[in-house]
């Protein structure tokens, strides 16, 4: 293939790719915020266009989400599984109700090149996301995961796992949303010798603590929180630290190379910014944020 720059406008150009299109065929596993928000990604043009120009078809033939299950090998139609989320349905009524991402993910007629794992973290099991993610391994699928559970839960074996299949698990999303900050220590810096990660990493928390120095309690906050789709769930992993503490665990196996577990790292959570905390920070000016370090 190769490139053919041509000019439409004067200040306008655009590439136009010439060759062979790749389709690449992908699995999304879980739906909620961050998988319903994909789909509206891969609709728009710019997305799709900037796929095309790099000989890239982007097909999602296949979605699960806690109460069922979606597959078409042709592609499923994203505005439709859009619809269905923000109405507070499931993609089942669009396919089949019940089954679960480990079913879809073992099917032998199902077929895919990379599994996106936006499933819950659901701690501490961290299922059924670790063993979707060792399924799709094994069967030489590739797969990226935004799931944090099955890294804090078996990182090591998942690489190893990759390794031997000749697949590649890819987690950058994981920690600091769209900041490459595992790329950036296992890449742009793997000539150097990394002792100390230091991170602010969890955005929900620095939201609760901007609202509590206003004089809103932690309750207010969280419903707050949820209302604007920062806050999932029960809160119980952004609010008691366990989100922060699970990405240092990342960036300790990944980038430090020290092989970590969530439950080794000492964990505090908004509770521990006390009302006297909150007063001293406010009359001083700053802003309270839960961080999190790693020495090594």
């Amino acid at each position: 293939f190769f490139w053919r720059e041509a000019l439409v406008k004067p200040r306008y150009t655009f590439a136009l790719f010439i060759g062979r299109m790749r389709e690449v065929k992908c699995l999304l596993i879980g739906v909620g915020n961050l998988g319903r928000r994909l789909c509206q990604l891969l609709q728009r043009s710019s997305v799709v266009n900037s796929l095309n120009v790099r000989g890239i078809k982007l097909t999602i033939v296949g979605a699960v989400d806690s109460k069922g299950i979606w597959y078409n090998a042709a592609g499923l139609d994203l505005a439709e599984v859009v619809r269905v989320k923000e109405a507070g349905g499931s993609v089942g009524e669009l396919g089949m109700i019940g089954g679960d991402a480990l079913s879809l993910v073992n099917d032998n007629d199902v077929h895919c090149d990379i599994v996106l794992d936006a499933s819950p973290v659901n701690y501490p099991t961290c299922e059924p996301g670790v063993s979707c993610v060792r399924s799709s391994l094994k069967r030489g699928w590739n797969v990226v995961c935004a799931n944090k559970g099955p890294l804090i839960s078996a990182y090591t074996e998942l690489m190893d796992l990759a390794r031997v299949h000749h697949v590649r698990l890819l987690f950058d999303g994981t920690v600091a949303g769209g900041l490459p900050a595992i790329n950036l220590g296992q890449r742009d810096l793997a000539c150097t010798h990394i002792r100390r990660i230091e991170a602010v990493p969890n955005l929900v928390s620095g939201f609760i603590f901007d609202r509590l120095a206003e004089g809103v309690t932690v309750e207010e906050a969280a419903k707050q929180a949820k209302e604007e789709g920062q806050l999932e769930g029960d809160g119980v992993w952004d609010l008691e630290g366990y989100d922060c503490a699970a990405k240092l665990a990342i960036l300790a196996n990944s980038v430090l190379n020290q092989p970590t577990r969530l439950e080794e790292i000492a964990r505090v959570g908004v509770d521990g910014a006390t009302p006297d905390i909150v007063a001293k920070s406010r009359a001083e000016g700053e802003k309270l944020r839960l961080g999190c370090c790693a020495v090594w």
